[in-house]
């Protein structure tokens, strides 16, 4: 009897299909099955698959000699035995035991995402965050005109994924996608630091330990519970730029290397742009001192982040240079000079203020008595003072302060500590991992100095397994909880298509009434550095206080603050006035295209007093801290419309909803009128100057600079297009990113036959 098995080498399988396919297109793009778990680690680090990896070396060590030697096992045997695998397990564990501490309700976190700490959530789709990227008006509440961040394209792109989730049931794909982050952060950072270890030393546990330190230490620890999204991309791509970096420079380098490194290096510093500035000084040296083709892969890895991240308006604004998302804090809440010399961020669950002291002494050491790898010691050791140089000095450069309506008003903003000890972090346990790679630490070798290196060695193991148990037990510590929209049903769904109406919310603050308009557009995920000013702030502030008619101080009518805020909002109320602004509130409330109006239950009586009293608001009803009040569409009673639109026709007494389908009022629908009429749009009139409105394919000229356009009588193609902010340069990075893409293109060399 023939066994099906007997035949089976008659056959070709799928994977030599495959292969053979790969090499038709790009010879070498097949990898060996047998190689998994080896490439992986060189493609993560820049190491050439199937070709000798060159600078990791073990040859002159004794420490964890066994776990150094070539396994040929099972891949099951091989997967168990490994180390690196063990360090994620661990990480993956921790991380899910803190986020316990989640509150609102832990699926609910990965559906709509996060608030709290450094994270502002928020109702964010995919298509919103590539606008906000792609669009030259952008933005939530009215937008502005700021160049968009790149970090809202790579956000959009985790959305979409997020959002593709079978049975998660994603309400904010944005929030999701950031929620997903925090939650897998510290597993994908031992992850991506076992891997970057490849490059200092072969050696399985001194990377596993280094894995573990790194990512569940106590400035990882910090930037999970305070939800600071800049800095948890940093924890997981700062590794592998770093080793993509050396082992581009170094004579067994290649191209893949150079265009992977500068791939992940534009992604970091999307987030991170003061990384990104270390970087390509790094590079910049390379390109004079490296030794042949190493300046080439020094000048790609430097071009593809540059062409891919410009122009993002760091010149116009050099300060976001030191910032990022989540990479703020108050002057006021620095840790001492102490605590910032031992890379410890502040008080953070359970971790002794001492904790990265163990880690510092043994760097000391290795940087001290490592001789093989002098000149990669010393450079690592150089990564690290910087790092440190740049804590210690983050809480005397001042960015600005709080602007007057949102939390924490008045208070000074300096960049966040931990980005320069994330830098001196991985600068330290690059010195630890080549240093043990040398370092001797038997007596019959190095005699009795060699013994005392032992101390350090489990001192560094101690902390690699006290560090992912103590951000377990911390937990998130209370501080981010699952977002919830706090609009009413009605009012997030009129935030849509065809409607796209705005809600203002109102609350108390102690500078004085603070105010926020959310809409469809996408808004800010986490805290950020306030670089621009909010187009027609006079128009929401006059009729904010036509709205409450003088009484925004009442909130605290001793507050020299809000007496100063009440002064400021009358004075932009006569401004408003004499500019043309609707005298009438609820009409200013259309013309900026709020349908709903939340008051904090914190306020005054009198506020939602005088709310009830105005003409042509409704109230609804009570959500999440805030009353709400519906605001009366201007709408004719045969149309089938019921919100206050953003775009609508006014011809004489009628007013006709024009509906809308994309950001900032872009539409492409049709129209029909008996008779003449302006279109107006729900937006600051600087919106005008990167709108585009046509009819019947002819662009119509706005009235006297502000947005609102002629509109013929009969039936028309009306379109409204919102242009991109430099689209031939967007286009060019599209066209880079796909050629860094195939450059990255994992491959292995294959030799010609004789």
């Amino acid at each position: 009897m023939v066994r099906r098995s007997d035949l089976r080498s008659l056959f070709v399988g799928p994977g030599e299909v495959a292969r053979h396919v790969g090499d038709r297109l790009n010879p070498g793009l097949a990898v060996p099955g047998r190689a998994l778990l080896d490439a992986s680690a060189d493609a993560a680090t820049g190491a050439p698959t199937g070709a000798p990896t060159g600078a990791p070396s073990h040859a002159g060590s004794d420490a964890f000699d066994e776990e150094a030697t070539t396994d040929n096992g099972s891949l099951g045997g091989r997967v168990g035995r490994n180390p690196g695998v063990w360090a994620v397990l661990v990480a993956l564990a921790a991380a899910g035991f803190a986020w316990r501490g989640v509150a609102g309700g832990h699926l609910g976190a990965l559906r709509g995402g996060l608030t709290g700490g450094q994270l502002l959530g928020g109702r964010v789709s995919p298509a919103s965050l590539f606008h906000d990227w792609w669009d030259g008006w952008s933005g939530p509440g009215l937008g502005t005109d700021r160049p968009g961040s790149p970090a809202s394209a790579i956000l959009g792109g985790a959305g979409w994924l997020a959002d593709h989730v079978p049975f998660l049931g994603v309400t904010s794909a944005g929030g999701a996608a950031v929620a997903a982050l925090v939650l897998l952060a510290v597993p994908l950072a031992a992850w991506t630091a076992y891997l970057a270890g490849r490059v200092a030393t072969l050696q399985r546990w001194p990377r596993a330990l280094v894995a573990l330190v790194w990512a569940a230490g106590p400035v990882a620890s910090a930037a999970v519970v305070e939800g600071r999204l800049a800095a948890l991309v940093a924890l997981v791509l700062l590794p592998l730029v770093v080793a993509g970096t050396a082992r581009l420079l170094a004579r067994s380098g290649r191209t893949t290397t150079a265009a992977a490194t500068g791939l992940l290096a534009a992604v970091l510093g999307a987030f991170v742009p003061a990384v990104l500035v270390v970087l390509l000084a790094v590079l910049v040296l390379g390109m004079v001192l490296a030794p042949g083709a190493a300046k080439g892969r020094a000048l790609l890895a430097a071009v593809l982040p540059v062409g891919l991240l410009g122009p993002w308006g760091l010149l116009d604004h050099p300060a976001q240079l030191l910032t990022g998302p989540g990479l703020l804090s108050y002057a006021a809440s620095t840790p001492s000079t102490l605590h910032l010399a031992l890379l410890s961020p502040g008080t953070v669950g359970h971790y002794p203020w001492w904790a990265a002291a163990p880690v510092a002494g043994l760097a000391l050491v290795c940087l001290l008595r490592g001789r093989r790898r002098a000149l990669a010691v010393t450079l690592l050791g150089l990564l690290a003072v910087i790092g440190l140089a740049a804590a210690l000095a983050a809480p005397r450069v001042h960015l600005g302060t709080v602007p007057l309506g949102q939390t924490g008003a008045g208070n000074v903003l300096v960049p966040w500590v931990g980005t320069g000890m994330l830098v001196a972090l991985a600068g330290l346990l690059g010195v630890v991992l080549v240093g043990l790679s040398d370092l001797t630490l038997r007596r019959r070798r190095g005699g009795w100095p060699a013994v005392l290196r032992w101390p350090a060695v489990a001192a560094l193991a101690v902390v690699a397994i006290a560090a992912p148990a103590l951000h377990a037990w911390g937990g998130s510590d209370g501080r981010l909880r699952a977002w919830t929209d706090p609009r009413p049903a009605i009012a997030a769904d009129q935030a849509g298509a065809p409607q796209a109406s705005r809600t203002l919310l109102l609350a108390p603050t102690p500078a004085g009434m603070g105010y926020r308009l959310i809409a469809a557009e996408s808004p800010d995920l986490a805290v950020d550095l306030p670089t621009y000013t909010p187009p027609a702030p006079t128009t929401a502030a006059g009729t904010i206080q036509l709205l409450l008619d003088g009484m925004t101080g009442a909130a605290d009518s001793t507050s020299a603050a809000s007496a100063a805020a009440t002064v400021a909002a009358t004075a932009a109320t006569t401004a408003a006035a004499n500019a043309g602004v609707p005298t009438d509130p609820v009409a200013g409330l259309i013309d900026l295209g709020v349908g709903f109006v939340g008051l904090s239950a914190r306020a005054p009586a009198a506020m939602a007093q005088r709310l009830d009293g105005s003409a042509g608001l409704v109230r609804m009803g009570s959500r999440s801290g805030y009353d709400y009040w519906r605001v009366q569409p201007p709408i004719a009673a045969t149309d089938t419309s019921v919100g206050v639109p953003r775009a609508r026709i006014v011809a004489g007494a009628t007013t006709v909803a024009v509906p809308v389908t994309g950001q900032h009022a872009a539409t492409s629908t049709t129209v029909s009128l008996a008779r003449a009429g302006t279109l107006r749009v729900a937006e600051p009139d600087a919106w005008v100057q990167h709108a585009t409105v046509t009819v019947d394919g002819r662009e119509v000229p706005a009235s006297r600079g502000t947005p609102a356009y002629p509109i013929p009588a009969g039936h028309h193609d009306l379109a409204i297009t919102v242009d991109p902010e430099q689209p031939w340069w967007r286009f060019g990075q599209l066209a880079l990113l796909v050629a860094g893409l195939y450059l990255a293109l994992p491959t292995r060399r294959t030799r010609r036959a004789s």
